[in-house]
């Protein structure tokens, strides 16, 4: 009775004998033996079993040592999966072999392995670009979508753990992960496009730029001598034409939206804000010292990047200011007193209220009045449309829309024939 090099055995008061061990972390009981020799026979046998796992476990099987007659060289599995990797380094000893092997598992491990960029794939590439990528937290997640469902889809299984782009996708068929970065050639990229335009031509279109760009920035830093990237007319999609909805609609919109939501529809279809940027208000950005002119002040918009929700900035990186239009004052005014919370203009559970639920109370307003299917940036859309039929040069629509270039201002300009008669007895007066 007592230890042993391996488990112990234990007699009991009932002239029984139990038998335990301790292996990986846990301890292994077994009860009830008729004798101390029955004890010591399961012992046995169970020290042989663990004795082999531990071999097994010792062996990995990642990666393998093979022999050539220059030496021993090392081929091991590739992050991020696909074809294997053929290491040109050689070892005179499997010994040392051995020991690249297990210094490469580690870091395989660690999530720091690199290949050599002659090796590397599609997928490597694309998500090393990413993370390196100057865009907003929106934009990223749109991009990790494009590579994770078009690009370069891989199996779930073998995708990354960020929930957010292990998604099954219809497309493993044609996917680019596991081609070489290198040996990408145009057919193989028009192949692709062609599949995936079939299904989904705009979401192909975003995707089609997206590979495009990286493949620039891949010749830039002397990945490739030259994009594959070469279908004419591929990077071009077919935008929805934005409507403008007429004045008494968007008041009679507003009054079918939840109370604390009304204020919502009249800032973008008055003050021409984008829906992030009416989220991402606060209180100190509202300025009714003059109750005449209230002001508003855009700081940043309410936006989900990498996967949450939160404060960012607005589209052009600056802030602007706007004088409210009268039809909205009476409403702000209203809404600070009784719906407001600090900090937040619109408070919901995790800061402001969620993009996702103001499209949601949206699309039941325009149902319940029998509108068309509007669409909440087409409010924008409207502000900005009869902004510019105030007089307004495309400059100030610019400054009035928070844009980034002149071109995208001028998209909001319509000329409706009033102005161009106005602006034509202007030009007559003159004789």
């Amino acid at each position: 009775m007592g230890r042993r090099s391996f488990g112990s055995v234990r007699l009991r008061p009932d002239g029984r004998w139990d038998a335990d061990y301790l292996f990986a972390g846990k301890r292994v009981a077994r009860r009830d033996f008729v004798s101390e020799a029955q004890a010591e026979a399961w012992l046995e046998s169970e020290r042989v079993k663990c004795a082999a796992k531990k071999r097994r476990a010792r062996s990995s099987t990642w990666g393998t040592v093979l022999a050539s007659p220059s030496g021993y060289r090392v081929r091991h599995p590739r992050p991020g999966g696909g074809p294997p990797v053929n290491r040109p380094e050689r070892f005179e000893s499997k010994r040392d072999a051995d020991a690249f092997l297990a210094n490469l598992r580690v870091q395989f491990d660690k999530g720091t392995l690199r290949v050599d960029s002659s090796d590397e794939t599609v997928l490597e590439f694309a998500t090393a670009w990413l993370t390196t990528a100057m865009v907003r937290g929106s934009t990223h997640d749109k991009y990790a979508q494009y590579i994770a469902r078009y690009i370069a889809p891989v199996p779930v299984d073998d995708a990354p753990a960020d929930r957010r782009v292990r998604r099954s996708s219809p497309y493993l068929a044609v996917s680019l992960a596991h081609t070489p970065l290198r040996k990408l050639s145009a057919e193989q990229v028009g192949r692709w496009f062609a599949t995936i335009r079939a299904d989904v031509p705009t979401t192909a279109a975003g995707a089609y730029r997206l590979l495009a760009t990286m493949c620039k920035d891949a010749v830039r830093l002397g990945k490739l001598d030259s994009s594959p990237c070469v279908l004419r007319g591929a990077h071009k999609e077919s935008v929805p034409v934005s409507r403008t909805i007429p004045v008494p609609h968007i008041a009679m919109l507003a009054d079918a939206m939840p109370a604390k939501l009304r204020l919502t529809v009249l800032l973008a279809g008055w003050c021409g804000l984008r829906r992030e940027e009416v989220l991402g208000l606060q209180i100190d950005d509202v300025d009714l010292s003059d109750p005449e002119h209230p002001r508003l002040t855009v700081r940043r918009s309410w936006v989900r990047g990498h996967g949450a929700l939160g404060a960012g900035p607005t589209k052009n990186g600056e802030h602007r200011v706007i004088e409210v239009p009268a039809p909205v004052g009476e409403a702000l005014r209203e809404h600070v007193a009784v719906h407001a919370g600090s900090p937040w203009l619109f408070p919901g559970g995790r800061g402001a209220v969620d993009p996702r639920v103001l499209d949601r109370q949206w699309r039941r307003a325009t149902e319940a009045l029998g509108l068309p299917a509007y669409r909440f940036h087409e409010l924008r859309h409207t502000a900005l449309t009869n902004f510019g039929k105030t007089g307004a040069t495309v400059a100030e629509i610019k400054t009035f829309g928070g844009h980034a270039s002149i071109a995208a201002a001028a998209r909001y300009w319509h000329d409706t024939g009033e102005r161009s008669r106005e602006l034509a007895d202007r030009l007559g007066a003159m004789a």
